[in-house]
C-alpha cells in the first residue's frame, strides 16, 4: 500500500518574523511582507507534491489578470525571504523549481496557473520552449547550505546545476564569448528586464550581454565550490568561471565611462546607456578592485543611481531614462543582489547606506497604502507618474501586493540582521 506523503508544515512566517525581527523602523513592513507570503502558499497540485508558493497576489498576466503562477527569479527571491525563518519550507520551493527542469537542463520561465482551476493547477510553458530566465537559484542553494549544512540537498542541486550549466553553455554562448539572453536576438524577455532600453535596436545576433554573462558566471562558480565540498573535481567549473570572469572584465568594461555594458556598446557599435545591469559584477564578486571603485562612484552619485529611492534601472541623467517599467524605475529585487554582493566583498557600510534608503522608500508607501509595489519612482514618491510595460497598453502603473519582486526580509537580514 502506498504511503501518503507527509507535507511540510505551514511555515508561519508572520509569527516567526514577528518574534525574530528586532525593533526597527521597518519591522511592521517586514512582518507584513512575511504574512503576504503565508497568504500566497497553496496545497499540492498537479506538478508539486508539497506546499508551493505563488509569485504573489499582485502578479498579473495578459489583460491585468491575476492567476496563481510559479517560478522565475521571483521564486528565488521569495525563498530568500523565507530562509531566515523556515529553511525547510524554503528548500521545498527550490526542490519544486528544480523538479521542472527539462532533460536537456533547461529551466523554463514562469509556470502559469490555469484560470478557473479549483486545484490551482500549474502548466508547463507551451512547446517549443522559447526562453528560460536568470539563474539565481544557485545563490539560494549556497545560502541554504551555509545555514543548514544539508549536503544531501547540495548534492541534488549540484547534479541539476551541471545539467543547467550545460544548457546555458550549449544554447546561450555568445558570438564574442560570454553569454547572452535571447532578448538581444528576438526581444522575448528572457532576462526578466522586459522592454528594457538595452533591447532597443537589436540586430538579431547573439551578442554578449553583461547580465547573462554575470548570472551564468555565478552558476558555474557555485558549481566549482559545490564540487569541492562534495569531494568532486572542481577544475572544469573553476576554469569555466575564470574564463567568463576574465571576459567580463576585459570585453564588457568601458574604461572611458568606467562602467560595464553589453559587448556592442563597449565596441562602439551601439549607444552606451548606464543601466542597473552594469552593477551585476558587484553582485557576484566579478569586478576587479579598480573597477569596483569606479562602479561605486556611479552608484553613490545622486545624479545617476543614488537617488531618493535607489537604484534606478536606468541612470537618471540618461536621455533614455523614463518612468516606465525597466526603463527608469527602481526595483528591490536586483538591488538586493547588488547590495548582498557589496556586503560580502567588504562594502558593508556603503551597502547599508543604500539599503536604508531603499527600505525607507518602500516603507513610505507601505505606511500610506498598506501594500508593496512592483517598482518605485527613483527621484520622489510620486507613484502616479509610473507606467508599466510600454508594450502592454492595458497595464498602467506598478502592480501592488507584489511578493516576488520584494525580497525585503532577505535584504534586511543580509545588511542589518547579522
Amino acid at each position: 500500500m502506498c504511503m501518503k506523503k507527509t507535507l511540510t508544515p505551514m511555515p508561519d512566517l508572520e509569527k516567526k518574523s514577528a518574534v525574530m525581527l528586532p525593533d526597527s523602523p521597518w519591522k511592521k513592513l517586514l512582518v507584513w511582507n512575511s504574512a503576504q507570503q503565508d497568504r500566497a502558499i497553496f496545497p499540492p497540485n498537479n506538478l508539486f507534491d508539497d506546499l508551493w508558493v505563488e509569485i504573489g497576489p499582485g502578479y498579473v498576466i495578459g489583460n491585468n489578470t491575476h492567476v496563481p503562477s510559479f517560478g522565475h527569479w521571483d521564486l528565488v527571491q521569495t525563498a530568500m525571504n523565507a530562509l531566515p525563518y523556515a529553511p525547510e519550507y524554503a528548500k521545498v520551493q527550490l526542490k519544486h523549481y528544480l523538479s521542472v527542469m527539462y532533460p536537456d537542463g533547461m529551466l523554463p520561465g514562469t509556470l502559469w496557473g490555469i484560470r478557473g482551476s479549483e486545484n490551482n493547477d500549474i502548466r508547463l510553458p507551451r512547446t517549443p520552449l522559447q526562453y528560460s530566465h536568470p539563474p539565481f537559484w544557485q545563490e539560494f542553494v549556497s545560502d541554504y547550505y551555509a545555514k543548514t549544512g544539508d549536503k544531501e540537498f547540495l548534492a541534488h542541486a549540484f547534479e541539476k546545476g551541471k545539467l543547467n550549466y550545460h544548457w546555458w553553455k550549449q544554447e546561450r554562448s555568445a558570438l564574442e564569448g560570454g553569454f547572452y539572453y535571447v532578448d538581444i536576438v528576438k526581444r522575448w524577455w528572457e532576462s526578466g528586464v522586459d522592454a528594457g532600453v538595452r533591447w532597443d535596436d537589436v540586430d538579431g545576433q547573439a551578442h554578449a550581454c553583461i547580465d547573462a554573462s554575470c548570472h551564468i558566471y555565478s552558476l558555474v562558480n557555485r558549481l566549482a565550490q559545490w564540487a569541492e565540498i562534495l569531494g568532486e573535481d572542481p577544475s572544469f567549473y573553476r576554469k569555466e568561471a575564470e574564463t567568463t570572469k576574465a571576459f567580463i572584465n576585459t570585453e564588457l568594461w568601458d574604461e572611458e565611462t568606467g562602467f560595464f555594458y553589453d559587448v556592442l556598446p563597449c565596441r562602439g557599435q551601439k549607444e552606451k546607456v548606464m543601466t542597473i545591469a552594469g552593477f551585476w559584477p558587484l553582485a557576484f564578486g566579478i569586478a576587479t578592485e579598480d573597477k569596483q571603485k569606479k562602479l561605486m562612484e556611479h552608484l553613490l552619485n545622486p545624479k545617476k543611481f543614488f537617488t531618493v529611492h535607489p537604484i534606478p534601472s536606468v541612470a537618471i541623467d540618461e536621455e533614455k531614462f523614463c518612468h516606465s517599467y525597466w526603463r527608469g524605475p527602481s526595483w528591490t529585487g536586483p538591488a538586493f543582489w547588488i547590495l548582498r554582493g557589496m556586503n560580502r566583498s567588504g562594502l558593508k557600510k556603503e551597502a547599508q547606506m543604500i539599503g536604508e534608503k531603499i527600505l525607507n522608500g518602500v516603507n513610505y508607501h507601505f505606511e500610506k497604502d498598506h501594500t508593496v509595489y512592483e517598482f518605485y519612482p527613483p527621484m520622489d514618491h510620486d507613484l502616479c507618474k509610473l507606467g508599466r510595460n510600454p508594450l502592454v497598453k492595458t497595464a498602467q502603473g506598478p502592480c501592488h501586493d507584489y511578493l516576488g519582486h520584494n525580497p525585503l526580509n532577505a535584504l534586511y537580514w543580509e545588511l542589518f540582521g547579522k
